[in-house]
Order: C-alpha cells, then structure tokens, then sequence
C-alpha cells in the first residue's frame, strides 16, 4: 500500500453501491485467495473494473465485482512505530 499507506496504517472502508464507484477510487476487495486487496479503479469494463496497486507495475489479473467488493477507503489513521 505504499507510497500512500505505510506500516501502521489502518484503513477506514466504507460500504458502497457497485454503481457509484468511479474511476481513480480506493476500493477494498476480496481476491480469489480469500485476501482483501486495496487497489484503485481503472476502469470499468463489462465484467467490472480493472483495479492496479499505486506500486505496482501491472493491473490486478482480476476485477473488482459486486460480489467481490468490500467497500471504499474513506480514511486512513497511521501512528508511528514504537
């Protein structure tokens, strides 16, 4: 989640309708591995939307659904290490 989340942050995720998401949002979701995933929406395509990681190279090889989509990120909280 880095540049924009560092160590120690927790993320505040609000729940969202599949249809008022818009490109350039945080959305949190769950990936086929069971893992929930924080990535930015690209676009939106038939299947649903193509997502990427800030620091990572290539898009997610699968796509943010409305079966799989856990909400937006609406805040973040950080507290330094000890």
């Amino acid at each position: 989640m880095k540049p924009v989340y560092g160590d120690n942050t927790m993320l505040v995720v609000a729940p969202i309708a599949f249809v008022d998401l818009q490109e350039g949002m945080t959305v949190v979701y769950t990936n086929r591995h069971g893992r929930r995933v924080a990535h930015q929406l690209l676009s939106l395509t038939r299947r649903g939307w193509r997502v990427q990681g800030l620091n990572n190279q290539a898009e997610d090889a699968e796509l943010v659904t409305p079966e799989n989509l856990i909400g937006v990120v609406y805040a973040s909280l950080a507290t330094e290490e000890p």
